[in-house]
């Protein structure tokens, strides 16, 4: 039973919401909110968590328990699945170094440790998503009461972007007039020189994607990595993503003979008949 909403002196709206009885007494919760639509959402939420029988002592509730359940509300279904691969690797993380803590525990200096520890593997990319996840995560404490910081707060990961470079006109060359490469391999190349796809891409390309009466390829999808089984995922990484590149001179002669030269529909596949995982050994050959 919820109780009238009410404006406290810090500016936030507020309501109490009976969510059961403790030795006679009834137990109590309160939601928060800067406006009177966040409070209704909050209070919303929480009777969601009522009504799924989620235990609503949170006291001593843990870091992983409570990283389920913002999963479980906020993230499970609404993400795409390649997002979902990336949120569980950084859950993993969480799980194993603070899942076992009790959230109220957990200070500035816990998220720290857990911070350099990751950027001593050299994963500061990682150590990033880490700090945004439990941000979101500590916010989504407050918001249930169960703490009143966010032990994130004030913390930022400062890592160097991998400095991109132009290829040098050699390269472009070793590229066009590559020897000893297979058909595939060379096309593989050369649609990333003349088309900028990522990899994903090409490892998704199909032969109803190549238009060549109109000399162009259509992008729509992308190849990801479902725990380690490779996955077409139709949908770009995002939505400006989903595009038709043209197919330049130097690509279209190379890559219709490829295509003329195979029977499946899709263009890469691996010595199997399967789809070729993300980090295949075909990759080596540009890095």
């Amino acid at each position: 039973m919820a109780e009238k909403l009410k404006k406290r002196k810090d500016g936030r709206y507020a309501k109490q919401v009976t969510v059961g009885l403790k030795n006679g007494k009834p137990v109590k919760k309160t939601v928060y909110g800067k406006t009177i639509k966040e409070v209704e959402k909050n209070y919303r939420e929480l009777m969601l968590l009522i009504d799924k029988g989620v235990v609503l002592d949170n006291r001593g509730i843990t870091v992983k328990e409570l990283r389920k359940e913002w999963y479980r509300i906020k993230k499970e279904g609404k993400v795409k699945r390649n997002t979902e691969c990336a949120y569980s690797s950084i859950m993993k993380r969480i799980d194993a170094a603070i899942g076992d803590m009790k959230v109220k525990d957990v200070t500035m200096y816990t998220i720290e440790s857990l911070l350099s520890d990751t950027q001593k593997e050299g994963l500061y990319k990682t150590s990033d998503s880490i700090l945004i996840m439990l941000k979101a995560i500590f916010d989504y404490a407050i918001q249930n009461d169960i703490i009143a910081r966010n032990p994130c707060k004030g913390l930022t990961v400062k890592y160097d972007e991998k400095t991109k470079r132009v290829l040098t006109e050699e390269e472009k060359e070793n590229i066009n007039n590559a020897s000893g490469l297979k058909d595939r391999e060379k096309v593989f190349l050369l649609l990333m020189r003349y088309t900028g796809m990522r990899r994903g891409e090409i490892f998704s390309l199909t032969r109803s994607d190549i238009d060549k009466k109109h000399m162009s390829i259509r992008i729509n999808k992308t190849l990801i990595d479902n725990n380690g089984k490779p996955y077409v995922q139709e949908n770009t990484k995002t939505e400006a993503g989903k595009r038709n590149v043209p197919i330049l001179l130097p690509l279209a002669k190379p890559l219709f003979e490829y295509i003329n030269s195979i029977d499946t529909e899709y263009l890469f596949l691996n010595r199997n008949g399967n789809l070729m995982a993300v980090n295949s050994k075909i990759i080596s050959l540009i890095r």
